[in-house]
């Protein structure tokens, strides 16, 4: 098993993942419908953050599969790379 990615500076573990992705499958599923650059760029989540986490939910869903949680994490962790990618492309 990986372990723990980092996390954004003067953030604990715990305040960033309910800050993201809230608590539990409904808290990743309404994350995944209202996330933003703004809520991003405020938590201070860069692209090889999310990146690291997206792996690191990814190898989870893998070896845990029946775990709802770690996939819409994965699918959140997606999206967030895709809108911090445009944010670059377009600097």
């Amino acid at each position: 098993m990986s372990s723990i990615p980092p996390v954004p500076d003067a953030m604990t573990l715990t305040e960033f993942g309910e800050r993201l992705w809230g608590v539990g499958p409904d808290g990743a599923g309404d994350s995944l419908a209202g996330i933003t650059l703004e809520k991003l760029n405020h938590l201070g989540v860069t692209q090889e953050i999310a990146k690291m986490w997206r792996d690191f939910y990814f190898e989870q869903s893998v070896q845990r599969r029946g775990m709802p949680t770690s996939a819409l994490r994965v699918e959140l962790l997606d999206k967030c790379l895709e809108l911090l990618r445009r944010q670059k492309s377009s600097s």
